[in-house]
Order: C-alpha cells, then structure tokens, then sequence
C-alpha cells in the first residue's frame, strides 16, 4: 500500500503495523512534509502528521511532538480543538490501543476513506487505496461530469467511487473494536448574530486578522504570492515588516507583453510601496499537454492544470519553502443573491446550466448525465433553504470549494517543496465571519475598510482588471499538428471515453480550434475585452446585481478552446482511472 503511495524514488517511509497483522498505519513523506516525523518512542503514542500546526511551538521540537503532548494531556476528541493549522494526523497508541485520524477545521491536508465489505480503509493518497487488491475501483460518473462543468468534485466525494474525503475537523479514533467519530468544529453561520454595531466587528476584525497573519509569519520566513488584488493587500497590511517578505507573481507574459492593470503591474507597484522584492515566474504554456498529465497523476483527477505548474519555479525563487496565499471565506458576493444562484457564486454548474458541452457527450447518456449531475447539485444545498442565500453561499464556500478546489491546489504546491499557509483562513478568522451579518460580509466591505485604514497608500494603487493569461490555442494548434497530438492525447489507450464523450463532435471541436492556416510565431495574450476599462469591484457589483434583480445567469464555457481544454482534462483523468483500475474490473457504476 505505502509503495503504491509513492511520488518519486526519494520518498521516505514511516510504517507501524500491530503484530496480528490487522493494522498498518504509514504516511509518505514529501515536499514540505519532510521535516516532521513520527514520534516513536515505545511508551508514548506515535504521531504521523501531514502540514503543519500554525503558530510558535518553541517547547517542541516539531509539530508531531506538539501533537503527541496535546493529546496525552487532552485526551481524544478534546486534544483537536481549538487547534491552529493545515494538518492531517494519524495517533497510534502503545499495543495499538486505539488509533485515532484527526483532520484540521479546513480539511487541508485530505484524508481518504473507503468503507467496504465492513472494513473501514484510509489514506493520504488516493493511489494507496486503490493499490488494495480487495477493494473495488470504478469511475465515479458524477464527479467526471462535476469536472467537466465545473473543475472540481463535490459533496466531499472523489473521481474514483467510494472513496471520500474525510469532513474537516473530525476526529476518528478506533478502539475495542468500536470506531467513535466526533466532529470538534463546524463552519455554521448565525443567521441572527447580535445587532452590533460596525465599528465593533471593524475593531474585532482587525484583531483577529492580525493575530492571525503574525501567528502564519512567525516561522520560516515565507513569501507571498502577489496578484495585486484584496487578497494579498489584507495580508500585506498585517505584516509589521513587509520589506522582509519576498513577493511572487506567475505569468504566461514577459516584459514586453505587460497589461498595464494585470496582475505583474499591479503587484509590482505594491511591492515598491512597501519596500518588497518582487519576483515574477514565468511559466511555458507549450507544456500543457505535460501539465494536464503530471497534475492528473499526482492528484489522482483532483487538482486538473491547476496555477500552470510553475511551482518548482516559485520555490526557487521565494527561496523558502512556505508561501502565504490569500484564499479565504470572508465573502463569496457582492450583493444580496437569489437561491438559484448561490453554486453559481462557488463556480459550481451543473449540466443544466452547461449547454454549450451537451453536444459533445454520448447522446444516448445525456439524459442520464443530466440527472446524475443535477442530483450533486441538490445533495450540496440539501438543508439549506429558508436561511439567507449569503449565509449559504459562504457556508458552502468553506466546506464545497475550499475542499474540491483549494486544497488540492494546496496539496499540489507541497509536492514542490512548498508549505501553503492561508492567514485569511485562520481558524479566529472563521469563527468571528460566522457572527458578523453578511450586509458586512458582502464584497468583504469590512476587509475593505480595514485595508484602506492600516494602508492608506494602496487606495492610489488600482485593482488588477485582468489575469495575463495565455491563449492556449496557440499551443493546442502546435499540440495538434505535431502527430495529431491533441486527438492521442484524448482518446489513444483510454476506453471510458467512448462511452462518456462523443468522438465525432469531439473531433469537429478539435478541428476548429486548431485550424489555423499558419501558426504563429509567439503565443498572443487573450483578446481585449470591454470590461477590463472598469475596475473590479464596479463590474462585479453589476453582476451581483443582474443575478438579483434580472435573474441572469454568466454565460459559460462558450469559449471553444475553453470547451476543448476542460474535455482534455477530463479525458486524462478518464484515462487515469482505466489505467489506475486496469487490473480490475472497470465500468462506469455510480457512484
């Protein structure tokens, strides 16, 4: 199981198995994992932790000695509350008296779990699961159609049926032959907080977020990933030193294709307020076939061409191995939504809303297609209503698109050697959003007035109105007429697609994007577009108001490169579950 966990022949091995045989716990260590390791002295509990605890633990000598102390002291569940961190661990007790698995309040670092034939199975990979002779693999339909519309899976569900992530602070502990399962913290937002006033969630807010960045900055000297945008500003704004940081930006573009509002100008700008060296990567948009193929692979189907793999870039240049992102749940609108547009709002689709792709599905399983996919939707806001859509949306914000879309980006960059820390999502960050009333949350207003107060001199620098990305069909165009690359890559030695797509439409879809007459010299920035004249927080206002008032909906996937590049993702990770499942039986089952 732990060979079929690896990533590379460097990897390390941390084994612990009783003697009847009936347990074996173990973790591959890479990235920025490395540093820890369990603690296996034979009178204590032996720890194997993934990530790492937030904060300045000066009485230990790393964070798995942290953990083991927590939990002699507190005992199980008690000892994972209240915790700070992006973890994920597994405590053995002396004589495997009890094994308990805990994850963090975000589900940072994911644990996978399969029950079956009344065994319950986990792992920090996927791939160790399936590598089990005894337990079955198949396609999971749903979350392929859940990749296809919206690039990610959901309901805590995976591409391979059964197997699922385990929720977010949970503690799982396994004794006398008994499992005992406890959820020690939720992300509920008080429809009804106490009617205070503005000043006071402003005071408390900017508390909490500076507690929050100092405790993330404290160890390891990290660097921030720059866009520009709000995001990294609220960060910036509580780091007493900025010039100590290191700022990184990625980019398809080099200096002489600049957008003056994109992301490098921006982020540049900031980086020279504040005395920052700023770096810029850049990453080779002629590898996307090789991207799309590593990023299936390393995250068996979860983290599809996720930030253009220029990580290993980004790590060299921070020259650390943590980096601070802004990913967070202050607020996912900017205004008061309708129901029926709250996944939209998570970037979540179904089918339904997709009808640009019908024609390229298997027609005789569209209809069914359509019903699986739909069926998502509803398990995902199932409870939900009567409540207000805003609360909603960024309740699902944390448990749907943190889980599916966030962390296996997190996941991801820590095979490259870099720690993930998210100050936006600390742990008493969360737990105040959830009493503050969403008229303050909305367009994350407070963040807003908190930024303009502790750094005056960002409000004379615009918003980013544009990402410098890439017109992939550029390279798709090379891909194709080298070898029919583009048609290999989909469909050469990958039997699911016959049944999940259309090859013929497929093929028109192929030929149109890449049919150009003469391929270009250099790959060309995506067109201008009316809307990059207004800043960010104008055009999105609009939006948030046409959802509520006009009840329209954002065209999508109407792009046919766009079109072309999500099927190409999934065609590889159809192709990674045959391969994956290939010594099994194989068929697309439910699941």
């Amino acid at each position: 199981m732990l060979r079929a966990m690896s990533i590379s022949s460097d990897d390390t091995y941390q084994t612990l198995c009783d003697s009847a045989g009936d347990i074996a716990v173990g973790r591959t260590v890479y990235g920025a994992d490395v540093r820890h390791s369990a603690t296996l002295e034979k009178e204590l509990p032996a720890v194997f932790i993934a990530g790492e605890l937030h904060g300045n633990q000066t009485d230990f000598n790393n964070d798995a000695q942290c953990l083991q102390d927590r939990y002699i002291k507190q005992g199980s569940p008690d000892f994972a509350k209240n915790m700070y961190g992006s973890f994920s661990a597994i405590i053995v007790e002396p004589g495997f008296a009890s094994v308990t698995i805990v994850t963090d309040y975000c589900g940072s670092c994911p644990v996978y779990t399969m029950t079956h034939d009344g065994m319950f199975y986990f792992a920090s990979e996927i791939k160790a699961l399936m590598a089990l002779e005894d337990l079955p693999c198949e396609l999971n339909i749903s979350m392929a159609l859940s990749s296809l519309t919206s690039g990610q899976w959901m309901n805590r569900q995976t591409l391979f049926s059964g197997v699922e992530f385990l929720d977010c602070a949970t503690v799982v502990q396994f004794k006398d032959k008994k499992r005992i399962e406890n959820k020690v913290w939720s992300f509920d937002i008080n429809d009804h907080p106490h009617g205070r006033k503005e000043r006071d969630y402003l005071q408390d807010l900017d508390d909490v977020l500076l507690q929050a960045v100092q405790r993330q900055v404290v160890n390891g000297n990290p660097a921030i990933l720059a866009s520009g945008g709000l995001d990294s500003r609220t960060i910036l704004s509580y780091v007493k030193n900025p010039s100590c940081l290191k700022a990184v930006t990625y980019t398809g573009f080099d200096d002489t294709d600049r957008h003056m509002f994109g992301d490098v100008a921006i982020a540049r700008q900031i980086a020279s307020v504040l005395d920052m060296e700023h770096q810029v990567v850049q990453y080779n948009g002629s590898d996307v076939l090789e991207t799309i193929r590593k990023s299936v692979y390393q995250s068996d189907g979860a983290a599809c061409f996720l930030l253009e793999d220029a990580w290993d870039d980004i790590r060299q240049a921070c020259g650390t191995s943590f980096v601070l992102m802004g990913d967070q749940c202050f607020s996912s609108a900017n205004a008061p939504v309708r129901q029926e547009h709250i996944l939209e709002c998570l970037g979540v689709r179904t089918l339904f809303n997709c009808i640009s792709v019908w024609r390229y599905l298997n027609p005789n399983k569209l209809e069914e297609f359509k019903r699986l996919s739909q069926q998502q939707a509803e398990i995902c806001v199932r409870g939900l209503s009567g409540r207000p859509a805003n609360n909603q949306i960024d309740e699902l914000a944390h448990r749907q698109k943190h889980f599916n879309f966030f962390n296996p980006k997190r996941r991801m960059i820590a095979r490259y050697g870099l720690q993930v820390r998210q100050p936006l999502m600390d742990l008493d960050v969360l737990n105040l959003i959830k009493e503050i009333p969403y008229k303050y949350r909305n367009g994350r207003y407070l963040i807003r007035k908190l930024v303009a107060k502790r750094r005056p001199e960002f409000s004379e620098i615009p918003r980013p109105r544009t990402r410098e990305l890439i017109d992939y069909k550029f390279f798709l165009t090379n891909a194709e007429k080298d070898s029919n690359g583009i048609t290999s890559f989909m469909f050469d030695d990958n039997p699911l697609m016959g049944q999940f797509f259309d090859k013929d439409t497929l093929c028109q879809l192929i030929q149109t994007v890449t049919s150009a007459s003469q391929v270009q010299a250099t790959p060309k920035r995506r067109k201008f577009i009316l809307d990059e004249l207004m800043p960010p927080q104008i055009r999105q206002w609009l939006a948030a108001r046409a959802r509520r008032y006009l009840g329209m909906h954002a065209p999508y996937l109407t792009n046919p490169t766009d079109q072309l590049r999500r099927i190409m993702m999934v065609s590889q990770a159809l192709r990674h579950v045959h391969k994956r499942c290939q010594t099994k039986p194989v068929s697309l089952k439910e699941g």
